[in-house]
């Protein structure tokens, strides 16, 4: 029974530099009689050498998940368990050893059935699942099958490139290295899958290299098949119904058993495996004391490739030592277990690529949370008890609150009630003696807990309650008499006030333990996923209870499989939580033997609802809610993890004026601030965040669109997401091929430059049945060749497969609107409202306001204290755009904290309160077939350039137009606007219609300054050059001009006298550029015509905006401008943070006339 393995390994180089190994693995098994037959040995298997893992990160999407591939998982101690019904006894000794093997993936559970499922077809039902993994290599590789499959390879393929993108049927997909696996689900498979596989560049998705079409129907003949090759990925798993899961790669679990069969304790000092999965492994570090018919399991799980190894026997060996501890008698027991993969009976090993290992670094972090008290349920299910009324068994336990309140309290009930007030009563005694019916006593502080215990209470109870003296009880301040017998009617309900006391908890046979408040356990966990052992530097928590934690006062290690656990401690009072969510958060980060860095992040929420019999009850009174306890140890409990999904950008958070507080009113920790918050949508008809759902696949039916939004893509007319009908897409000059920048325009229109990513969003009141569209290449700031011609249906009738997420060659469509179905959009806007209110009768000086949002992460509100008034309400709003498609399934869950100052009796205050909402997956949510908006980049600058008129109407630079010989016709004119030339009378440029002119004084003779009067009254001195402006409400038929010499006292010596008529009737050659005398008209403004000038005043703006998914430190924004030449902005860099932006603007008077016809072009 012993197997001899041989492992023969060579490696080269090829001349191209290209490093190449060749492996072979070879035994032979001894049996124990003639009839047993060696098997034949393994064909050569090639196993390229794994590269290390590079610094691209990695987009996972919903359905399609990175799988691990083959390599073995941790060795840890369980607790001890049944022994095997096996029997061996070795050497006469006490001990025995024994070992197993399990399935513990797929459907059959015995490792000695396991068997190749190589060149296993995939028949009968369709697909719900596929695993591939990348191979690299190009579509004419000898292994690609025949048939309805088709491949395409661009830019030199994949060519065994270390990482490329992966997208299949439009999804986000993933980065992939070399040998890793990747996973696609989906409910509704279709005839076919449609991938692309591209380069990946500095973190970007860059060109394509291939692109795939392969069957999925799952009927005979269409070669999906086990280990067969498609281009560059190969095939090496499914699951059906009919034919369950078929899986190249299977987990298994080997225990090891050691069972002291002695009459004493044993003392075990070795456990020792040799395992084809591990080497050489010593179990324990220290001896192990085990008692009489106990038993001890070890395990060791490893991940199998069954092409891999079809023929490969693999043989275990378990020694274990001990010293028996009565007689010392020192005791080897060993074991052996093997089993073989078998051939299978589609195996063929000519063409079967293998995988390569998975991820050293790998933490999964997990949260929990435990009730610890009253019935162990879970903390999802904690509602609020107010209300809830003792009916049914008489109680075991009574629980009460100390609120030191007299008799006459208006909040006093009376139905089976009776209470009296002694010697003045309470009067502010902090600290009392209580007596329940003469036995049961304690010394109660204001706001503590009392708890009543007996196996009999009777119909009623007697409560005395006293001073505290030197002796114990003392002066009577308060006595009760409170119904105890559950039945209806009582007014036995909880958060009831009872004199002194009110009423938290009770419990009875009916209705076991209800409580105001409760003990919960939060649970946080490492485990160790990853092929080496993680030495772990942090582990952090964001706790609603606790508040911010860090676990580790120094680095911990855990070994490969292994985890660690951590537990935070809590009284939660669910009256004053009711309907609040608590949000946790926990960030583990840990680096591996290899020196790779990993993190794990989970986050978790629960919400306390109100009981059924309550619908929003006002707060409890005087609720204490005890401090949280220190973090202590817990056995480990494992929990499904949750990936957490990045929303979209958000917009800058405002400070809003104050407002109305919302209805809902709860008091925390006898504070006298309150916290809340709320969630609005902006855009669209439904302004309820709690009812958002993805839209897509929605199709616009029904009337027509009056708006149609589409995402810039960048892709070709042949993208598989391409939809058939009537669209027609044609490329031209190599079609957009994810070209950075493009000129779109519809129907002719004006258009726009669009980013990769951007949206546009196009309107008409009269959309026909079809758009068309153009996009073009920018080169140099202008519009270059046309790179795609697309033509849409907009008719909005069913078939015409106008849906949102749909591509139509580069453009995807995100949002429509019309009247049947409203707006319809990928993209929301939302507004988060952040509210804290003062309840005290004095100004409230709040120190500080943080919310922990999962759109802008950790932000501080306020710079310096904010005083509130009493009554009064301050909001603060978080603005944000969300991605609904990407974020379907997603829970967002915010915390709001505030502190304060009490300004008159100093008291500190701190309020907390949470909210989350989660976006649908919507009636038509189809992840298979849902192409997304493309992946954001780090870095990602979006330069804008626009150019704004001051002067006149607030047109568009776009719309300059010289005004030359435009004539003054209709009202009379508010102002008129003259250049001064110095010319004289006879110039051959003067007009005489309507105009009169002298020069005197021997007229104007270089007078580079003189003075202007219009009508007597309004003077000005001007340059030669310069612009005059004459305003009034009424000019007349005409005006009188003089213009004069500058002397010492202001006006001089006349030089030259002009009347000019102002009627603005046509003929009278009031034009513009007309010259009259010395001055010549560059401008008017009256009611008829507007405002007309020869010079306009233009702002040209230039914007930065950070559209990227990190803050970017700008250093340099230059501008090449005909205005002003060649300008730098920035003297320093200057920091952007994500989603905002800096503008620079730079002011010119443009002279139209001069300028007709020339284009300003700016960079």
């Amino acid at each position: 029974l012993t197997t001899f393995a041989f492992e023969f390994d060579t490696e080269g180089i090829a001349q191209e530099g290209i490093v190449c190994v060749g492996i072979q693995k070879y035994n032979f098994t001894v049996s124990f009689n003639d009839t047993v037959s060696l098997p034949p040995p393994a064909t050569a298997l090639v196993q390229p050498t794994p590269e290390p893992a590079s610094a691209i990160s990695k987009e996972t999407h919903e359905s399609a998940t990175a799988v691990q591939p083959t390599t073995i998982a941790p060795i840890t101690v369980l607790p001890a368990t049944v022994f095997p019904t096996q029997n061996i006894v070795y050497n006469g000794c006490k001990l025995q050893a024994d070992l197993s093997c399990r399935v513990t993936t797929g459907e059959n559970p015995d490792c000695n059935s396991l068997e190749s499922p190589a060149d296993v077809e995939c028949v009968g039902d369709r697909p719900k699942r596929l695993t591939f993994v990348y191979t690299g290599a190009n579509c004419d590789f000898v292994g690609n099958p025949q048939g309805h499959f088709h491949c395409e390879d661009m830019n030199g393929g994949p060519n065994e490139n270390e990482s490329v993108f992966i997208s299949i049927d439009g999804a986000n997909g993933a980065t992939l290295q070399l040998g890793e696996a990747y996973e696609v689900s989906s409910g509704d498979f279709g005839e076919f899958i449609f991938i692309e596989i591209a380069i990946v560049t500095d973190n970007n998705v860059g060109v394509k290299l291939q692109t795939l079409r392969i069957m999925t129907r799952c009927e005979q003949g269409d070669d999906l098949k086990i280990t067969k090759s498609y281009g560059a990925l190969q095939l090496i798993g499914f699951e059906n119904d009919s034919q369950g899961a078929v899986d190249a790669i299977v987990e298994i679990t080997m225990s090891y058993y050691i069972k002291n069969m002695a009459a004493s304790d044993a003392e075990v000092t070795s456990a020792t495996i040799i395992s084809p999965l591990s080497g050489e492994i010593q179990f324990l570090e220290r001896p192990l004391i085990i008692g009489y018919n106990e038993t001890t399991t070890f395990t060791e799980n490893a991940r199998i490739n069954l092409v891999e190894s079809a023929l490969t026997t693999f043989a275990f060996n378990f020694l274990a030592k001990s010293l028996i501890t009565n007689d010392e008698d020192i005791c080897e027991v060993e074991n052996h277990y093997n089993f073989t993969i078998d051939k299978g009976l589609n195996q063929s090993f000519s063409t079967t690529p293998t995988i390569l290992p998975g991820k050293p670094c790998l933490l999964q972090a997990d949260v929990s949370c435990q009730v610890k008290t009253g019935k162990p349920d879970s903390c999802n299910n904690l509602a609020s008890p107010e209300g809830m009324e003792c009916v049914g068994d008489s109680p075991s336990s009574l629980t009460f609150l100390y609120t030191g309140k007299s008799c006459n309290s208006l909040d006093n009930f009376e139905n089976n009630f009776e209470c009296e007030d002694n010697n003045g009563g309470l009067q502010r005694n902090n600290i009392v003696f209580i007596t329940v019916d003469g036995t049961s006593e304690a010394m109660v502080r204001q706001g503590g807990v009392y708890r009543a215990v007996s196996e009999s209470f009777g119909e009623s109870i007697d409560v005395v309650i006293s001073t505290v003296s030197d002796n114990g009880v003392g002066t009577t301040l308060q006595t009760l008499r409170i119904s105890t017998k559950c039945e209806r009617g009582d007014d036995l309900k909880v958060t009831k006030n009872f004199g002194a006391l009110q009423f938290i908890g009770f419990e009875n046979e009916s209705m076991g333990s209800v409580n105001v408040l409760k003990e919960i356990t939060m649970i946080y966990q490492i485990e160790n996923k990853g092929t080496s052992d993680v030495e772990v530097s942090s582990a952090k928590v964001k706790s609603p209870l606790s508040g911010e934690l860090q676990f580790l006062s120094k680095p911990d290690n855990i070994d490969q499989g292994n985890f660690i656990t951590f537990t935070e401690n809590a009284h939660i009072n669910l009256v004053e939580s009711a309907l609040t969510t608590f949000a946790f958060e926990f960030d583990t980060e840990g680096i591996a033997q290899e020196g790779i860095v990993c993190v794990g992040i989970q986050k978790y929420n629960f919400t306390v609802s109100f009981n059924d019999t309550v619908s929003l009850p006002p707060p409890a009174t005087a609720l204490v809610q005890p401090t949280p306890e220190p973090a202590s140890a817990i056995s480990k409990e494992t929990h499904e993890s949750a990936t957490a999904v990045q929303p979209t950008t958000i917009a800058p958070i405002t400070v809003l004026p104050a407002t109305v507080f919302p209805t809902q009113n709860i008091v925390y920790n006898g504070c006298k601030l309150q916290a809340d918050l709320s969630c609005r949508v902006t855009t669209g008809e439904n302004p309820d965040c709690n009812s958002l759902e993805s839209p897509a696949d929605v199709e616009c039916v029904g009337d027509r669109p009056k708006r149609l939004t589409f995402v810039y893509t960048g892709a070709n007319c042949d993208f598989v997401g391409n939809p058939q009908g009537h669209f027609h897409c044609e490329d031209m000059n190599g079609g957009p091929n994810e070209n950075e920048s493009v000129f779109i325009s519809i129907d002719g229109a004006n258009g726009a430059t669009l980013q990769l990513g951007e949206a546009y969003e196009v309107s008409s009141g009269d959309f026909g049945e079809f758009i068309f569209i153009e996009i073009a290449i920018v080169t140099d700031n202008n519009v270059g060749v046309k790179l795609q011609t697309l033509r849409i249906m907009t008719r909005c009738e069913q078939g015409d497969d106008l849906k949102i997420t749909k591509s139509y060659g580069a453009l995807q469509l995100i949002g429509f609107e019309n009247d049947s179905q409203g707006a319809v959009d990928a993209i929301v806007e939302i507004t988060m409202s952040y509210y804290i209110k003062n309840m005290a009768a004095s100004d409230a000086e709040v120190t500080s306001a943080t919310i922990i949002s999962p759109l802008s992460g950790e932000i501080q509100f306020l710079e310096r204290p904010l005083i509130i008034g009493y009554n009064e309400t301050t909001t603060f709003t978080e603005n944000a755009r969300i991605n609904l498609v990407e974020s379907a399934l997603t829970t967002f869950a915010f915390n709001f904290l505030a502190k304060s100052l009490i300004t008159n009796d100093e008291d500190i205050c701190e309020v907390e309160n949470h909210y989350n909402f989660t976006i649908d997956k919507g009636l038509n949510q189809s992840f298979s077939t849902t192409p997304t908006i493309l992946p954001g980049k780090p870095c990602l600058l979006q330069a804008d350039v626009s150019c704004q008129v001051k002067t006149g109407k607030p047109d568009s630079c776009n719309n300059l137009a010289s005004p030359e010989g435009m004539e003054c016709v209709g009202d009379s004119p508010s102002s008129l606007t003259f250049l001064y030339t110095g010319k004289s009378c006879n110039s051959l440029d003067n007009f005489e219609n309507n105009f009169e002119c002298e020069d005197n004084n021997g007229g104007l003779q270089r007078n580079n300054i003189v003075f202007i009067t219009v009508d007597g009254t309004s003077e000005a001195m001007v340059r030669q050059g310069g612009v005059y402006r004459a305003v009034s409400e009424s000019f007349g038929e005409s005006i009188d001009v003089v213009i004069s010499t500058v002397s010492d006292n202001g006006v001089g010596t006349t030089l030259q006298t002009l009347r000019i008529s102002t009627k603005c009737e046509r003929g009278d050659d009031l034009k513009v550029t007309k010259n009259f005398g010395a001055l010549q008209f560059i401008g008017f403004e009256n009611e008829s015509m507007g405002s007309v000038n020869v010079l306009k005043e233009i702002t040209m703006i230039y914007q930065i905006e950070n559209k990227g998914t990190s803050d970017v430190e700008v250093s340099s924004a230059k501008v090449k401008s005909p205005l002003s030449g060649e300008l730098q902005f920035l003297s320093k860099p200057d920091n952007i943070d994500q989603g905002n932006f800096i503008t620079f603007t730079e002011n010119a008077h443009i002279n139209l006339v001069e300028s007709a016809l020339t284009t300003f072009a700016f960079e």
